[in-house]
């Protein structure tokens, strides 16, 4: 049976954490943002969930939101944090049991196959691809006509 004071692989990982954030960002940030910031990372390894992404790079700006440190995320702050969140990616790895980023990935769409107007392409015809204008009997456009006057109320 193994003693009852024998850390797990996470509460290790996350007072590694804690060593790398007192260490690196409680000289660049005041004491409230530095603890926002230092629980922050404890519990995206708890919850198993990795750092907020978009387009494959940190998400700053929702990291500031969820640590209200809008007003000092500098590029100092940003380079000091970054090797942490890269940390708990890598610990985390590729599988994302509780995956917490709104990202979406949308799949590209095919080229369109327009024929330019002008081109020199003898095998299709011109044809506009513009809508076409509307006449003058469009409703919008016909001048107004006297409405007769009558009261709301009337009868």
């Amino acid at each position: 049976m193994a003693p009852n004071n024998q850390s797990t692989s996470t509460e290790i990982f996350q007072r590694k954490i804690s060593d790398f954030c007192a260490l690196r960002l409680a000289p660049l940030l005041r004491q409230r943002t530095f603890e926002n910031v230092q629980a922050y990372m404890i519990g995206l390894v708890q919850f198993r969930s990795h750092p907020p992404t978009r387009a494959g790079k940190i998400d700053w700006q929702a990291i500031a939101l969820a640590c209200d440190m809008e007003s000092e995320l500098t590029a100092d702050v940003k380079r000091a944090v970054q090797p942490g969140f890269d940390a708990i990616a890598r610990y985390l790895g590729t599988s994302r049991p509780n995956q917490t980023s709104t990202s979406v990935t949308l799949s590209r769409r095919p080229p369109s196959k327009r024929i330019k107007i002008g081109s020199n392409n003898s095998q299709a015809p011109a044809i506009s691809l513009r809508k076409p204008k509307t006449t003058s009997s469009d409703r919008r456009s016909a001048p107004l006509t006297a409405i007769p006057n009558r009261s709301r109320w009337a009868p």
